[in-house]
């Protein structure tokens, strides 16, 4: 999963709080600029302030953290979209434990039923890494209604 954050810093601490290890940081003058070509970027005008690649021990979940400069990163209806899930064995746990990180709740969000494919209703709930841009659903999949018991 590849996140654009617009404060790196925080970012870097909510990850940790949810038990994200390191892989490897690079500031601005340790990114190769190479591939950016390929997004059609300019590689001498393109600025990243920092990258950072994370994974999560259990279930090996890596996440990339990028804060660019030029372009800036933004929040937007893009990043709104780009999500993960998290699995978790207690929805409102995570969501209270979110909450007291510095992540971002939606007024009035509380655990949900959601259907989802294969899996059928699972509980979910939502909180923001940064306000209004990158969600990240926690999910418990072992606590399901019977399919067809969705309001």
């Amino acid at each position: 999963w590849t996140v654009n954050v617009t404060d790196h810093v925080k970012a870097n601490g909510i990850f940790e709080q949810l038990s994200f290890q390191t892989i490897s940081n690079q500031n601005k003058d340790q990114v190769i600029n190479e591939l950016l070509p390929a997004f059609s970027l300019d590689p001498e005008t393109t600025i990243i302030d920092w990258i950072r690649l994370c994974y999560l021990p259990k279930g090996g979940l890596v996440a990339t953290i990028m804060n660019w400069n030029t372009p800036r990163s933004a929040i937007n209806e893009t990043s709104a979209m780009n999500s993960m899930t998290i699995s978790v064995s207690d929805v409102g746990a995570a969501l209270a434990r979110a909450k007291d990180i510095g992540m971002y709740l939606e007024e009035g969000e509380k655990p949900a039923y959601k259907s989802m494919p294969i899996y059928g209703n699972v509980l979910v709930a939502r909180a923001f890494l940064e306000k209004g841009s990158c969600p990240i659903e926690f999910c418990c999949f072992s606590n399901q209604q019977p399919l067809g018991s969705l309001q």
